[in-house]
């Protein structure tokens, strides 16, 4: 059986593409993508995989991206890790731009997911992925009630418009802020994972403690299909829209513009260095969880660990683990004449993995200067404790540099649920440990 990998994702996750070839056809004539999605979907739930590719319309890259192995792949490795569909519970649709998104609501044994079918002006399927479905629960909107304040604010940055939320303290007064930088794929603003929303619980947390805090919706997120489109760097995936959070923070009326910390979760944390420059007024930084060694080499560690958790490498996972690699060499000898795409590259274009080669935020530690926090979670799998004795190494006699290890912690900061850390505790709803709010506060309200 396939075993759930939960990795550091790239840049976007979506297969991508679109013009359909002679015999396939766009059913219902293309006018209703909600149909169209629906009886994708129930192909699926049925097996027929190469009936899903053969008898719907998809755009030129699609087709190139998607067969009857693929979906079958796809397929199989969701049962695994959602267990036996029970079946479609409803469905939303949005525009992006050109393009119409139908997210079919889609129940299994182990939860709900929403199924993302992407379509374009010509009502071709150009994309599909599949993301956590997520609804506040009244017991969630309940905790609001009293505690705190939340504002919807929009993050602009060029032609780009992303949802964000500043959280206030219930009180009057000009506060301390805490912006919140998410890690590598395309996560909403509360990082959501299964039922676990650790950006939205240390926002709540951060404001019953007098602290506000700014977190948004990444580019990735927002804009995934057309970010999977273009030639994209760390700057337009981060850098711009972080500066953009950082003004709207530094300018709002509530907020001490001289106490405004940033702090970078995963890659988020990783890119701390760059983002210290383009931040000159920030009061301090916080690398939670933050990976010194490249993202390429962070996956094969990871996969290597998840597959060696019941003691055994299959077949399929000895291909799956030469295929990385394989993926892996190709980015580590890449050049502006390379000339691979970003299925040869792990979801990502050229552009990227050659901004972060020449851009290596490891080797850019000493551009922090102001107060620094790195904090890691004892039991992280994905970002373990080997990346953050490099950390300490770059960091080695800097004055301005503290550490914080929480032994049984995870890659979100919340309790490691088993003798060996694992991708099957992110399923069980948790909380972000009260001590690293604790810890993240004293750090703020100290200086």
């Amino acid at each position: 059986m396939k075993k759930v990998i939960i990795l550091i994702m790239l840049v976007c996750m979506i297969l991508a593409g679109c013009s359909s070839k002679g015999e396939k056809q766009v059913i219902e004539n293309g006018m209703d993508d909600v149909l169209t999605a629906n009886k994708l979907i129930e192909t699926l739930v049925k097996e027929e995989f190469k009936k899903a590719y053969t008898e719907f319309g998809y755009d030129s890259k699609m087709e190139k991206a998607v067969n009857e192995s693929v979906y079958k792949q796809i397929w199989d490795g969701l049962i695994d890790q959602q267990g036996e569909f029970v079946e479609i519970i409803g469905h939303k649709e949005v525009t992006s731009g050109e393009y119409n998104i139908v997210s079919i609501h889609t129940k299994f044994e182990k939860g709900i997911i929403n199924l993302n079918v992407v379509f374009d002006k010509n009502h071709l399927i150009a994309g599909f992925n599949f993301t956590p479905y997520t609804e506040e629960s009244e017991e969630d909107n309940e905790e609001l009630k009293g505690n705190l304040e939340e504002v919807k604010v929009t993050i602009v940055s060029g032609k780009y418009e992303m949802e964000g939320r500043i959280t206030l303290p219930n009180k009057e007064g000009v506060f301390p802020a805490v912006l919140l930088v998410p890690g590598s794929g395309p996560s909403d603003m509360n990082e959501t994972l299964y039922e676990n929303k650790p950006f939205r619980d240390i926002a709540w947390g951060l404001a019953e403690k007098g602290i506000a805090s700014l977190r948004f919706d990444k580019r990735t997120k927002t804009y995934g299909l057309e970010m999977s489109n273009l030639e994209i760097t760390v700057k337009e995936e981060y850098l711009e829209d972080v500066e953009s959070a950082f003004k709207i923070l530094s300018n709002h009326k509530n907020i001490d513009s001289k106490k405004i910390y940033i702090l970078g979760h995963s890659q988020g944390g990783n890119l701390i260095p760059r983002i210290a420059e383009i931040t000159d007024d920030a009061a301090g930084f916080i690398m939670a969880a933050a990976n010194a060694s490249s993202l390429e080499d962070l996956m094969i560690k990871q996969y290597n660990y998840i597959f060696s958790l019941d003691g055994k490498l299959d077949d399929e996972e000895k291909n799956q683990l030469v295929a990385l690699e394989e993926s892996v060499e190709k980015i580590k000898n890449l050049d502006k004449d390379s000339e691979y795409t970003a299925n040869d590259l792990l979801g990502a274009p050229k552009s990227y993995w050659i901004d972060l080669k020449e851009n290596n935020a490891y080797h850019l530690a000493d551009k922090v200067t102001k107060p620094l926090l790195l904090l890691q979670g004892g039991k992280d799998y994905q970002v373990t404790m080997d990346e953050f004795e490099l950390w300490k190494e770059a960091f080695e006699g800097k004055k301005n540099v503290q550490f914080k290890v929480y032994d049984n912690l995870n890659h979100l900061w919340m309790e490691s649920l088993g003798q060996q850390p694992s991708p099957e505790e992110y399923k069980t709803k948790q909380k972000v440990s009260e001590e690293v709010i604790e810890d993240i506060v004293h750090f703020v309200l100290s200086r």
